[in-house]
Order: C-alpha cells, then structure tokens, then sequence
C-alpha cells in the first residue's frame, strides 16, 4: 500500500511507502493532499514547482511536507500528479506538481492541517524499501 492513515487521537497520523526516499516522499505528499481535499481530484491545468534545501533526511520530509501543505492548503492548489527529485550532492529536493485550483474546480477543504511536526517522524530506508511516518497538527 503506497500510503495508510493511523490511529492518533488527536491528529493526523500517517505512513507512506516506496522504493525508495523519493517514492515514499511522493506518496507522502498524496496521504496528505487526500487527508485536506478527501481524495478529490482535478486534471493537470497548472504547474508548481518547489524546491527544497536540507542537510538531513529528517529536515527534507519535514520542510518538504511544509512547503507542499503550505501550497495545498493556503495557496488553494490540488494536485493530480507529483514527482519529487532529490539531489544529495547539492542538497536539494524538487517537487513537481500538476494540478489546478480548488476554486476552479469546486472543491472544498475537508480536514484542516495546521502543522507538519517532527512528533514520531520516521524514516526507514532498507531492502529496497523506505518509509516514512508523520505526524501533522489538525
């Protein structure tokens, strides 16, 4: 399963899968664009790129996540398609999106997200496997 939400009591909590960093970052930033538009989709009218400096794992997911809830939520922007690159050697992440408004296309927010935290963030990276677990203030 690329990503599942958890049980948290209070927040949002979730788990996603890939390959590899950048596949498990991609199917972060889906879990947590359905988590605030429900799974809604839109088709590709617009493009979003955003980049992402870090000097460590944990600080990529989380200013990652950052950024991308930042466009989705307050900027108004869903998705439809998302890649991300990371380049290690400059110490950058890219994020591509395809996607278009939530205005254009009726859509309303369903779970408010207020914060990405570092709260019980995971990264595992083994097997040919990586997952990451976040935990995001509502």
């Amino acid at each position: 399963m690329p990503y599942e939400f958890l049980e948290h009591t209070a927040d949002l909590k979730f788990r996603a899968n890939g390959k590899n960093l950048e596949e498990a970052l991609t199917e972060s930033c889906r879990a947590l664009a359905h988590a605030v538009y429900g799974g809604k989709t839109v088709k590709p009218k617009s493009k979003r790129i955003l980049e992402i400096p870090y000097s460590n794992r944990q600080e990529l997911v989380h200013d990652l996540l950052d950024q991308f809830l930042f466009i989705i939520e307050y900027e108004d922007y869903i998705p439809s398609e998302i890649k991300v690159k990371i380049d290690d050697a400059d110490g950058k992440a890219v994020v591509e999106l395809l996607g278009d408004s939530v205005e254009e296309n009726n859509i309303k927010i369903e779970k408010e997200v207020k914060a990405v935290t570092y709260h019980e963030m995971k990264i595992e990276e083994k097997d040919g496997e990586c997952t990451i677990q976040v935990i995001c203030d509502t």
